[in-house]
């Protein structure tokens, strides 16, 4: 009896070991981060990993997200019942079994003042989305991690950006103020009902327009023009029913000093808002132009528990 226990022992501890040293990195992979078409990383294996262990074909479990990759995500996520975008987001990596939530502090160094942070991480033209709160004793998120839109072309330091290059600027930045032409200060904005934001609303006007064409006093600031006259890539607001339903303004290169607002500088940003996505004909959002977007009630969420005071948004 004693020998046959020690062999029976001795084939459990072989199991044991054998499981301990089948790629127990890989078995308890987890991601933290959007990931898309042309990422190269460790999350993307750890994705390709899971696509693989769940009967989809991803190609060579190698870090890089090509077409392949792609692929298998949107056949997996139509198995799911998730949008078909390609981009493993927070839902498709919840599905995969891999989510991982990040941190709950700021990626940047944030002003002792600040009490509310809207922290944005991008990933080509995605991004996540967290609403952080100062506490005692840190930082505290309320809500769940977005899935956001940025820029077509990625961000870029709001230093080096140049207006109209498809970015969205990064950096650490205030809550925006604003005087509209009919003399309503505020800080958030929208073609439709104010959603009970903390005050600092101003429901747009039919000649409001936000002027982007740089060398003028107008430039980055809400004027009254016509649809007419607010020509080019000017924002006629009253036109983005959709997308400019409801806006916060992000204060990169607002105020005073903004560049571009004198003959010769180069224009670094203007019109960058927390806004709705804009959808595609299918009905998928769109990367933006240098904002932020998120959906409809997302955004509500975020929009009615920002204060006047101590907001700040930090985009990487």
């Amino acid at each position: 009896l004693r020998s046959t226990l020690t062999a029976a022992l001795a084939v459990v501890s072989f199991v044991v070991v054998a499981v301990a040293d089948a790629s127990p990195a890989m078995a308890a992979c987890t991601v933290s981060t959007i990931e898309s078409q042309g990422r190269s990383n460790a999350h993307v294996e750890c994705i390709q990993q899971a696509l693989t262990d769940a009967g989809f074909a991803p190609g060579p479990v190698d870090g890089i997200f090509g077409v392949r990759t792609a692929a298998a995500v949107r056949a997996f996520q139509g198995s799911e019942g998730l949008a078909r975008t390609g981009v493993v987001t927070p839902n498709t990596a919840r599905s995969l079994g891999i989510w991982k939530k990040p941190p709950c502090r700021p990626k940047k160094v944030v002003p002792a003042r600040a009490t509310t942070v809207v922290d944005v991480r991008s990933s080509g033209s995605w991004a996540t989305l967290r609403l952080m709160k100062r506490t005692d004793s840190g930082w505290s998120c309320k809500g769940a991690v977005m899935a956001a839109r940025v820029g077509r072309n990625g961000v870029t330091p709001l230093a080096q950006r140049v207006g109209g290059d498809g970015t969205t600027p990064t950096g650490a930045f205030r809550l925006g103020r604003m005087t509209a032409p009919n003399g309503d200060v505020f800080k958030f904005f929208g073609t439709r009902a104010d959603p009970g934001v903390k005050g600092a609303w101003h429901d747009v006007q039919p000649d409001d327009c936000w002027w982007v064409d740089p060398g003028s006093k107008k430039y980055n600031r809400l004027i009254s023009r016509s649809a007419t006259t607010c020509p080019g890539e000017n924002e006629y607001l009253p036109s983005y029913r959709n997308s400019y339903s409801r806006a916060a303004l992000i204060a990169a290169n607002m105020g005073p000093n903004r560049v571009g607002d004198d003959p010769g500088e180069t224009p670094r940003a203007a019109a960058i808002f927390l806004h709705r996505h804009a959808r595609d004909a299918s009905g998928a959002s769109k990367a933006t132009s240098g904002c932020v977007s998120l959906t409809g009630p997302q955004l509500d969420f975020v929009l009615r528990r920002l204060p006047l005071r101590g907001t700040w948004f930090v985009i990487s």
